[in-house]
């Protein structure tokens, strides 16, 4: 079966092969040029904050996770990432209220 490399799953799976690999510089660069096509779905900001917390900035990946937070429940989707925060080291006290 062959994919489409513009297809969101195909890129989503791309990101996640480079982070899994640590490949943090790469996936970021690869992330960032896709955000206009794939910027607001919650694989695309979650990886992103993936490949931030991969390359040491906590800041970012805490930024990302909250805009990931902000969309899933703009949507009216009530989803505890809770266990994110943790991995990626972040105070959940920090976290944006749900």
């Amino acid at each position: 079966m062959q994919r489409n490399p513009c297809s969101a799953r195909y890129s989503m799976d791309l990101a996640q092969v480079l982070l899994k690999a640590k490949q943090y510089p790469t996936a970021l660069e690869f992330l960032k040029g896709a955000k206009d096509r794939f910027g607001t779905l919650p694989e695309y900001q979650y990886r992103l904050a993936w490949a931030d917390y991969g390359l040491g900035n906590a800041a970012g990946a805490e930024t990302d996770l909250k805009a990931l937070v902000h969309a899933i429940t703009t949507e009216t989707e009530t989803v505890s990432l809770d266990e994110s925060y943790r991995g990626f080291g972040i105070s959940s006290r920090s976290a944006p209220a749900a």
